[in-house]
């Protein structure tokens, strides 16, 4: 019997802590790209980006960025790919480097290569809860053919945009099973105390 409430209880500490740490929180993306091609003067980002600030892994992307030229006229694909230069900056920077792309490949489509603003002196995604894009690039086919970019000279101090949640950062609600584990366990707990 020591054995089954000790499991219950470990299953129920499991169970609680994955409903409130292992979501992955969904972060609105919004954004101004200046254009190096105007008209239009610039170019907006819109979208989504997951992060699991548990691990800090990257669960998803689904980008959308407005024409940075009358020039073009094709219709924008959404940017759902992430890119192979997605990584932490350099120590210190307070830089992650994230690359969405519009093709797997990231080379035969546009792609957005964005700098978000972490707080940690080694740049992680580990905690993340939103902040401010500090630097994006806009490229079609690669960084060698720029359409677009901010801050427009390093002396812009201002964001060049930002990524914001609208989930609360309350207690979660258990999950029926965790409830259900967390009752087993005291009712583990209180035969034993009668049996003492």
């Amino acid at each position: 019997m020591k054995i089954l409430c000790t499991l219950t209880a470990l299953a129920a500490a499991a169970l609680v802590s994955a409903a409130a740490f292992g979501a992955a929180t969904p972060f609105n993306v919004s954004g101004t790209i200046s254009s190096d091609f105007p008209p239009p003067a610039s170019s907006a980002l819109s979208g989504t980006l997951t992060i699991d600030p548990a691990t800090g892994a990257i669960d998803g992307l689904d980008l959308n960025f407005t024409s940075p030229s009358t020039t073009i006229t094709m219709s924008l694909p959404s940017l759902t790919f992430l890119g192979p230069e997605t990584a932490p900056g350099p120590a210190g920077s307070h830089l992650y480097e994230i690359e969405a792309c519009a093709s797997m490949d990231c080379g035969s489509n546009w792609l957005i290569e964005m700098g978000l603003d972490v707080t940690p002196t080694v740049p992680s995604l580990i905690g993340y809860n939103g902040g401010k894009i500090a630097t994006i690039g806009l490229f079609f086919g690669g960084v060698a053919d720029t359409w677009g970019g901010c801050p427009v000279s390093p002396a812009v101090a201002s964001p060049c945009g930002t990524l914001s949640t609208s989930r609360t950062t309350g207690v979660p609600e258990p999950a029926s099973a965790a409830l259900l584990i967390l009752g087993l366990t005291a009712t583990c707990l209180r035969r034993r105390r009668r049996l003492s």
